[in-house]
């Protein structure tokens, strides 16, 4: 096996689910679009043969409780209403708690996608 990743979906079988996206402008959610959200872990792009735009993937080894991020799409941070020069900045995906505060660190360019990592805690 050269590589292994979580997903909480099925790639190319299933879709992830939809839900509402914001950019944080001033503290406060922008417009609202929708996209298709999939939680995955480090290392889903590259096993994938998707390569990232802009950004990094996400970082196995960060530290328990540091900021939550997102790795958002091209076409869709380029959507009206979209996370437009969304690299480096913050959206909410939806209404739950955790979710309402993500960094995005990468642009992929798939279609309208956001892949937040779940929460870290401090052990």
């Amino acid at each position: 096996m050269a590589s292994a990743v979580l997903a909480d979906f099925v790639p190319f079988y299933t879709s992830a689910y939809q839900n509402s996206v914001a950019a944080i402008e001033n503290g406060e959610p922008g417009q609202e679009v929708q996209a298709h959200i999939g939680l995955v872990t480090d290392g889903f792009f590259s096993m994938m043969g998707i390569r990232i735009v802009e950004g990094r993937d996400f970082r196995r080894d960060e530290a328990p409780g540091s900021e939550p991020s997102a790795i958002v799409s091209q076409p869709l941070a380029d959507r009206p209403g979209g996370a437009a020069a969304a690299l480096g900045r913050h959206i909410r995906v939806g209404t739950s708690p955790e979710y309402q505060r993500l960094l995005v660190v990468a642009l992929p360019p798939t279609r309208s996608w956001i892949c937040p990592t779940r929460p870290r805690t401090a052990r």
